[in-house]
């Protein structure tokens, strides 16, 4: 999680760079987690999801592999075009909507975690 504000496009690459890619959310528990934690990393702040329609307007896709959403939580009537990328609204409980991707917003990115363990010799 970045709280350094920076367009969606920065993000994506600074996640790359890690090893992931912004979050991509699959289903209200783990959307709910993540609500839970940002509300509390930084109240007054907007964060970047790993979704857009960029492609196709209205056609909303996960940048980490090009599929669609499965589970959306936009505000209702959201979203509404304004913008081609998904992001945490702090408006109101953290709801999604759309936004131009050059806005400066914090960003979530995710990251796989290695399930093999080395041996440990000792």
């Amino acid at each position: 999680m970045s709280v350094i504000p920076s367009c969606l496009l920065d993000f994506q690459h600074y996640c790359t760079s890690k090893g992931g890619h912004l979050v991509h959310v699959n289903n209200a528990n783990e959307n709910n987690f993540i609500r839970d934690v940002i509300m509390h990393q930084a109240p007054t702040a907007h964060w970047w999801l790993g979704a857009n329609d960029d492609t196709t307007e209205g056609v909303w896709q996960w940048v980490d592999d090009d599929s669609s959403l499965q589970f959306n939580d936009f505000w209702p009537g959201m979203p509404d075009g304004d913008g081609d990328c998904a992001f945490y609204s702090h408006g109101g409980d953290y709801k999604w909507d759309d936004a131009n991707c050059q806005l400066a917003y914090n960003g979530i990115c995710e990251l796989k975690i290695q399930k093999e363990c080395a041996p440990i010799i000792g």
